[in-house]
C-alpha cells in the first residue's frame, strides 16, 4: 500500500512542462446606464448597457485587482455619453492595458434594451497585449 501511494504522489509531482500558462479573470454582465448610440433616441435617453471583460494574465498564480476597473466603469462610463460600442469597449481596452501583467483583454458589450425580439445588441473586443504574445 505504501509503495502504491508513493507512486501516486511521484505521479503528481511530476508535472509536464507547459509553453504558457495564464489565469482569466471575469468580470460577466456588469449592468449600469449610460447614453450610448448614434440614433436621435439613443443621445436623449439613457438605456442599460452590460460590460463583460476577461483579463487575462500570465501565470498560473496571477492576482489582479478588480476593484480599479470597476471603479474604472463607475467614474468614467455610468451616465456617460458615448457615441459608439466600439469607443466604449475601447476605453475599457486603454484603461486595463495600462496595467504591464495584462496579457490580452476582452470587452464584450451589449444592450438589452433595442430589439424586444434579441436578446442584445452587442459588440466583442480581444486585444493581445505586447507581453502576452
Amino acid at each position: 500500500m505504501k509503495a502504491q501511494n508513493a507512486q501516486s504522489v511521484a505521479m503528481f509531482a511530476e508535472k509536464p512542462a507547459r509553453s504558457v500558462d495564464r489565469t482569466t479573470i471575469r468580470l460577466e454582465g456588469y449592468e449600469f446606464e449610460m447614453y450610448l448610440g448614434l440614433h436621435d433616441f439613443e443621445k436623449k435617453a439613457m438605456q442599460r448597457v452590460k460590460l463583460s471583460i476577461s483579463v487575462e494574465l500570465l501565470g498560473a498564480h496571477s492576482f489582479w485587482d478588480y476593484d480599479p476597473l470597476v471603479a474604472f466603469i463607475e467614474r468614467n462610463l455610468v451616465g456617460a455619453s458615448i457615441e459608439t460600442q466600439e469607443e466604449l469597449c475601447e476605453r475599457v481596452i486603454a484603461f486595463v492595458e495600462k496595467d504591464p501583467n495584462v496579457a490580452a483583454i476582452s470587452v464584450r458589450s451589449a444592450k438589452p434594451d433595442i430589439f424586444s425580439k434579441a436578446e442584445y445588441v452587442g459588440l466583442e473586443r480581444h486585444v493581445v497585449c505586447a507581453g502576452g504574445a
